[in-house]
């Protein structure tokens, strides 16, 4: 088993994503190459709210008037034209690209978390960019629990190979980057969280307050954990 000290693991929509910027790049797409009207996909946003799946609420549209082969063709050309629109884009959130860089200048080894549907979660992380990072995608949205069940008998973490990109990777130590308080819940020991608040709605926020667990920092947008990190790997190099 590889072994190493410390690893990143980093969430994707809303930490690095602009999730929104994202979903609403694809229903203009998906608006001009199909027949079904803004309002229905917009009915789909108001049920499912954050947990919206717009490729499978999309392909659950279609089903209603195409055979399943016309179907997948449809979503096929969405995809693709969904992607090629994104490359023209700038769709992380501030401060992800220096973060990004300062983990990779000091070869540092992390990975991203995300919770959702694989395809629809693979295909926006391709279209910010991102596609090259290992990725793990998970159904749930308690991921320190998940986290949890990683940890082995002797303290170390034994992380899949999608999010560490390598077989047996076992690691003393992990840094964990969410926006979401949820995603702390149950954190364990060795675990270090930095729960990510909006830049805007963290102004309007006492931090102070707000309920984490003892080992998560708050930090007013990336900015914040890319100043610390390049502290961080600069002390340990």
């Amino acid at each position: 088993m590889s072994q190493i000290e410390e690893f990143y693991i980093i969430d994707f929509d809303r930490t690095l994503a602009r999730t929104d910027d994202l979903r609403l790049l694809f229903e203009s797409v998906a608006f001009k190459e199909t027949a079904i009207p803004a309002e229905d996909i917009k009915q789909g946003e108001l049920i499912y709210k954050n947990n919206f799946d717009v490729i499978g609420y999309l392909r659950s549209l279609l089903k209603k008037t195409m055979s399943k082969e016309e179907v997948e063709t449809t979503i096929k050309r969405v995809k693709q034209l969904y992607l090629k629109q994104a490359a023209r884009e700038n769709l992380l959130e501030p401060y992800a690209e220096e973060l990004l860089m300062e983990l990779h200048k000091h070869k540092a080894a992390f990975g991203i978390l995300t919770t959702g549907s694989e395809e629809w979660q693979q295909v926006k992380i391709k279209a910010a960019g991102l596609a090259d990072i290992p990725h793990l995608i998970v159904g749930t949205a308690k991921k320190s629990e998940l986290i949890a069940s990683w940890k082995q008998v002797d303290g170390r973490f034994l992380l899949p190979d999608e999010l560490s990109g390598r077989a047996s990777y076992g690691v003393d130590k992990i840094i964990f980057v969410d926006d979401k308080p949820i995603s702390f819940e149950g954190i364990p020991d060795g675990v270090e969280g930095f729960w990510v608040l909006p830049l805007r709605s963290a102004i309007a926020y006492d931090i102070k307050k707000l309920e984490v667990p003892k080992s998560v920092r708050h930090a007013r947008g990336l900015q914040e954990v890319s100043e610390y990190l390049q502290n961080h790997l600069v002390d340990k190099a």
